[in-house]
């Protein structure tokens, strides 16, 4: 499962309208590597297994699901609030 750390309506805040029409991008930072371009939102805060537990594999689906009610969707909610 990707655990998406960062929601994507907050990600796109930084992102700019790259060279293919209606494709939104964001250059990616990593130590010790040189900045390149992040094509897809999407995935540019995901990482396969980041809250996994291998002792209770129901335990990684349970979070996302709690960062997705408690903290995606309110920041989602306020950001469209002050976009207007």
């Amino acid at each position: 499962m990707n655990s998406h750390t960062v929601p994507r309506k907050l990600i796109d805040q930084f992102a700019f309208d790259g060279a293919a029409r209606g494709a939104r991008q964001i250059w990616r930072y990593e130590k010790n590597r040189a900045p390149y371009l992040q094509k897809s939102l999407k995935n540019a805060s995901a990482w396969e297994g980041h809250f996994s537990d291998p002792t209770d594999p129901k335990k990684e689906e349970e979070l996302e699901r709690r960062l997705n009610v408690e903290f995606e969707e309110p920041v989602n909610e306020f950001l469209g609030v002050i976009e207007t």
